[in-house]
């Protein structure tokens, strides 16, 4: 077993040559089912996960998890992480320390529909990549480029959703 950066790159070796050889494997449908639990609380089952968000007190809720554009952020913070840690696994870089400092910027007129030339989601968002590692800076700067242009989150951040679609049951 081969591990750099924490990562086991013979499974993800494995992974990738699946679906390089098969590349319909590589097509993943995700669902997730997120409950109400009253006021602005929720609730997601994500696998075997159940994350609970809410919205702060100021408005409306009762501060008993991350709002959900916070979320989106942390999403975006840690889809970036991996990607920086498995893509510098594959180009031979140890990382011995890293963070993502995300920050975003939002006008409630848009949320609130005081406005309807305000979006309602992130006018601004920017993240700060910090690493330390003995790999030569444009050798970072490199695998940050990869990162950046491989991200699942960074490109829906950043791209518009073309399907995006709904639907309503009545029970």
């Amino acid at each position: 077993m081969t591990i750099v950066n924490g990562i086991d790159m013979d499974k993800f070796n494995a992974a990738v040559a699946a679906v390089r050889g098969n590349p319909d494997s590589g097509k993943k449908a995700i669902t997730i089912e997120t409950t109400w639990l009253g006021g602005t609380a929720s609730e997601s089952k994500i696998g075997d996960f159940t994350v609970r968000i809410d919205e702060p007190a100021e408005l409306g809720g009762t501060n008993t998890g991350p709002a959900p554009v916070k979320t989106t952020m942390a999403a975006l913070g840690s889809c970036l992480l991996i990607g920086f840690a498995v893509n510098a696994a594959i180009m031979g870089i140890e990382i011995q320390s890293m963070r993502i400092v995300t920050e975003g910027t939002l006008d409630l007129r848009g949320f609130f529909g005081l406005s309807g030339d305000i979006r309602p989601g992130l006018q601004t968002l920017k993240f700060t990549t910090y690493i330390r590692s003995n790999a030569p800076k444009e050798k970072l700067e490199a695998l940050r480029g990869l990162v950046e242009r491989t991200s699942p989150c960074a490109d829906i951040c950043a791209n518009q959703i073309k399907a995006l679609n709904s639907e309503i049951v009545f029970e």
